[in-house]
């Protein structure tokens, strides 16, 4: 009956005798059911890292996504915060300015840790007010009214006639006076000095010739210009603005 028993101690062999290496093994493993493996010792999963091995995994990771250069500009990222694309004036993903610059990126190899400096650096410069983000011509021109391109003409030519005149008035100032032309203020800060200086801020350019009907209009608005009916009469107001129209088709 005894000998009908299967044998099922681990622990021994099939004679009965002593145990293989094998059966040795199990019967290790069974007592010692905490024993790590040799794979898990080298390899410790996620939970088991401390934070200084997520922190050398995250670093790595993003210094490998700094270094890739794309072949396509639209695989560039725009990797600035919300705060640095106000600054910039930046609106959705294919914003023109974005468009440019990560074409030329991708032609000229640039890596995209390359195009995040660039951002951030524009960015930081335009929140210090070295970029001019807010210039728009239409709001400027819509602030002179309706004569607005000749009113900022007429800046021009009062540039124009006094560097004509060769008194001292060189380019530096000319180009200076100029810059005035394009934004409202420009042009009534320079309306402003004129009127204040009489009949020496009418400053015209060398007569080269017979005057022309269009020299003649705006010597006409010049002249209604300071009469005191242009601050009070609509009609009169109207009709010296026409004159400055006239002179400047």
């Amino acid at each position: 009956m005894t000998d009908a028993i299967e044998q099922t101690d681990p622990s021994l062999s099939s004679d009965g005798a002593n145990p293989t290496p094998e059966q040795a093994a199990a019967t290790t493993a069974q007592q010692d059911p905490t024993q790590a493996s040799t794979e898990q010792a080298k390899s410790p999963s996620e939970a088991e890292k401390t934070p200084e091995q997520i922190a050398e995994v995250a670093k790595a990771e993003a210094e490998a996504a700094r270094a890739v250069v794309h072949a396509e500009a639209s695989a560039y990222g725009v990797n600035i915060d919300d705060d640095a694309k106000a600054a910039l004036g930046l609106s959705e993903a294919d914003d023109p300015i974005i468009k440019g610059l990560t074409e030329i990126a991708a032609k000229s190899g640039m890596t995209q840790g390359a195009v995040d400096d660039f951002l951030k650096t524009a960015a930081e410069m335009a929140k210090a007010g070295l970029f001019d983000t807010g210039f728009d011509p239409a709001v400027e021109m819509a602030a002179l009214g309706e004569n607005a391109a000749g009113r900022r003409r007429e800046v021009e030519i009062f540039a124009d006639a006094l560097k004509a005149r060769g008194e001292g008035f060189d380019d530096g100032m000319h180009q200076e006076l100029m810059s005035l032309s394009p934004t409202a203020n420009g042009v009534k800060l320079v309306e402003f000095f004129r009127k204040l200086a009489g009949p020496a801020g009418e400053i015209v350019a060398p007569d080269k010739g017979g005057p022309t009907a269009k020299d003649e209009a705006l010597a006409k608005w010049r002249e209604q210009r300071v009469d005191p009916r242009y601050e009070t009469d609509k009609d009169f107001r109207r009709a010296t603005e026409k004159l400055f129209a006239d002179a400047h088709r």
